[in-house]
């Protein structure tokens, strides 16, 4: 398969940024986004403290401006035929080292970074990480 262009590994960057698309593992690209955009999954990534502001969902971006993202992933048959492998949500821990839950959704408070490996049907694979501090790399390797 061909090399990802600069704008396909953005849209991965972006997709990547959406509560637990990291852990999908085995799952492919194609099913994540119909999941995000028919079953509404996208609300997942809700900040529930931040509802009407400009944090309510990931990096500032509306809803709609999520949704244009996946829309434009769904447009692209390269990425929809990417699966998501060994995905990994970095996450905070007490000082006796247990993971702490949020109070309200029962979930691992999320911290740092969050990286997942997209493959191709040829096996040849792509590195996105979020970084800790919103930076973020990309790295592609062939088999």
């Amino acid at each position: 398969m061909a090399e990802l262009s600069e704008s396909q590994l953005l849209l991965l960057d972006n997709l990547i940024y959406l509560k637990e698309v990291a852990n999908k593992r085995n799952s492919t690209v194609s099913a994540v986004v119909k999941k995000l955009l028919d079953e509404k999954d996208l609300d997942k990534s809700i900040n529930k403290k931040k509802i009407g502001t400009e944090d309510e969902y990931p990096c500032k971006m509306s809803r709609d401006e999520w949704v244009a993202i996946l829309e434009t992933i769904k447009k692209d048959p390269q990425l929809m035929d990417l699966t998501i492998k060994n995905g990994l949500t970095g996450v905070m821990y007490d000082k006796n080292d247990q993971v702490i839950m949020d109070k309200d959704s029962k979930q691992p408070l999320e911290v740092g970074m969050r990286v997942a490996t997209f493959v191709d049907p040829q096996g040849e694979a792509t590195v996105v990480f979020r970084g800790t501090g919103g930076t973020t790399r990309i790295y592609q390797f062939e088999p």
